[in-house]
């Protein structure tokens, strides 16, 4: 039975989101003003992706994100605790105002855990603890149990979460196990993270970039180095 965190599927209005004060429901039933991610536009319609196709190594992009990232991160790849639970009737559109805010304090927090997470698990410390931790947080996912064609006939099985975070965990959870690895590029300018297949750089493009680099390196290096025939 395989992972379905590749299924997930998350809505992002097309104009992408902003943060608005708003009102939110705390666990205790009470209610707060606090700052939260919005579509820019009510009326503007959601389209529909799959964060983890898209980026498969996304528990490591969370982990790095900085707090004046967080829109962007939100814009490429949607919330992390919202999402509409049903799809619409074919050919209707699905307008943002269906999108409840999403708080900020959620995506920091996240944030802090997985990186905290990922720092130990980097270090080899206290494996155990990761370990305990994922544990933890994966015994809080909900998800669907949905049947595939594997393309030769066979029915496979697979776990889908319902929500992006729950899907990000569950990919960090594939990583410790040594079912996938990511690594950072090595390129210039870029650090992007992606699956790693014995490569160093995320594209052809960023390789090619560092292999020119590090020849135009090698040419001021041997122009600046002396010459043996000096002071003959």
């Amino acid at each position: 039975m395989n992972s379905g965190g590749d299924l997930v599927e998350i809505w992002i209005p097309d104009g992408g989101f902003e943060i608005q004060r708003g009102k939110v429901k705390a666990t205790d039933g009470s209610s707060a003003v606090t700052d939260c991610l919005v579509p820019k536009w009510s009326n503007d319609e959601l389209m529909v992706v799959r964060p983890l196709h898209r980026q498969p190594c996304l528990h490591r992009v969370l982990a790095d994100c900085r707090h004046d990232q967080i829109v962007k991160l939100a814009n490429l790849y949607g919330l992390l605790t919202l999402t509409i639970p049903r799809k619409p009737e074919p050919g209707k559109a699905v307008h943002a105002d269906l999108l409840p805010p999403e708080p900020l304090d959620v995506w920091h927090r996240e944030i802090r855990a997985l990186r905290a997470a990922a720092e130990m698990w980097d270090a080899s410390k206290n494996r155990e603890l990761v370990a305990r931790r994922i544990t933890e947080r994966l015994a809080r996912t909900s998800f669907h149990l949905i049947a595939t064609t594997d393309g030769g006939g066979k029915i496979a099985l697979r776990y889908r979460p319902t929500l992006l975070i729950d899907a990000i965990w569950q990919q960090f959870a594939r990583e410790a196990a040594g079912i996938i690895h990511c690594a950072r590029c090595r390129a210039p300018n870029c650090g992007r993270r992606f699956p790693r297949n014995d490569r160093q750089y995320c594209s052809r493009a960023c390789r090619m970039r560092a292999w020119r680099q590090a020849g135009e390196r090698t040419i001021e290096e041997t122009l600046s180095s002396p010459s043996p025939l000096r002071g003959r």
